[in-house]
């Protein structure tokens, strides 16, 4: 289900449908026994790194030698992108300017 306001979609909330993006209160659409197994859902926000590509990189806390990473234009187009990692043993955050 998606918001009317803004096209995001609708999370179940306390009282109903919610928009994650804008907090519009969507439709009274209740779902019926057939929509689910009766178990308990938990939604998780989290938006982690584990969809990033892995990389080869040195960790400079703890020595592990694989990282997630993505790179992104941080400074005006003449110069080389800066390339951001994470982790994947210790979470650690580093970025490298080239």
């Amino acid at each position: 289900m998606f918001c009317d306001k803004c096209g995001s979609i609708l999370v179940p909330g306390p009282d109903g449908f919610v928009c994650i993006k804008c907090g519009a209160k969507g439709s009274d659409v209740e779902l019926g026994e057939e929509a689910g197994s009766g178990k308990e859902v938990h939604m998780v926000r989290d938006e982690g790194d584990e969809t990033l590509p892995k990389t080869e990189v040195e960790c400079p806390k703890c020595d592990n030698n694989e990282a997630y990473f993505y790179v992104k234009q941080t400074r005006s187009a003449d110069e080389s992108p800066t390339a951001f990692y994470t982790c994947t043993k210790c979470g650690h955050k580093w970025r490298d300017y080239d």
